[in-house]
């Protein structure tokens, strides 16, 4: 069996509750993983009955490793590098894709699942074409769609064509930013600095790079 990434070995011990090394048969019986900051996801191939899987600080830049997976149900993408998801396309037992906080473009792969239930989004430099035709056509059909509301989404393509590839996102309480990925920070998951958009507005016409600096301690 292929060697796996240390952070993926990691989430089979806590999945099986054991220690490895694992064999085929071992790695056959994950049916969840929740995998931080792994740097290599391509033998999850491997995990035929895998149904649920959560990448937190992913630097990947796509979901390659995921195409044609037979049994995925749901997946989880967040404070994650990845921009590019056409792989999920082609794993049509999805039900659930969430992906908060990435820098993802194009969600027209999304179209492309029959059983879908839920979308995450928010967070994301969606393009015009996904963010206001894409978008709208899942919430015709798909129980769960969440967005995020045009200022927060315009102020991240902002951000994005500044050369600052950050995430600007809404909680229930106030306006947040993310550095997705780990080009910026080895724990994109944490230090999310509380700004709203009419000051981080301000700051982007004053000096773009300045952003950095809300990130300082």
């Amino acid at each position: 069996m292929p060697a796996l990434d240390p952070e993926v070995e990691r989430g089979v011990t806590l999945a099986l509750q054991r220690p490895g090394p694992f064999t085929q048969a071992d790695i056959g019986e994950v049916e969840s993983l929740a995998l931080i900051s792994p740097r290599d996801i391509s033998g999850l191939d491997q995990f035929t009955r895998l149904l649920a899987l959560r990448l937190d600080g992913y630097p990947g830049r796509d979901l390659a490793p995921l195409a044609g997976h037979r049994a995925l149900a749901a997946i989880t993408v967040k404070h994650s590098a990845v921009a590019t998801i056409d792989a999920l396309a082609t794993v049509p037992t999805l039900k659930r894709v969430r992906l908060p906080n990435n820098v993802v473009g194009d969600v027209s792969a999304l179209r492309a699942l029959p059983l879908l239930r839920e979308v995450v989004v928010t967070g994301n430099p969606l393009g015009d074409d996904s963010y206001h035709t894409i978008v709208p056509e899942l919430k015709e059909r798909v129980e769960a769609v969440t967005v995020s509301d045009e200022r927060a989404w315009r102020i991240t393509r902002r951000l994005h064509a500044a050369g600052i590839p950050f995430a600007y996102f809404r909680t229930s309480t106030d306006y947040r930013l993310c550095r997705p990925g780990l080009d910026y920070t080895p724990t994109p998951y944490a230090n999310h600095p509380v700004i709203g958009p009419d000051e981080l507005e301000a700051l982007l016409d004053r000096d773009p790079a300045e952003v950095h600096t809300l990130f300082a301690g």
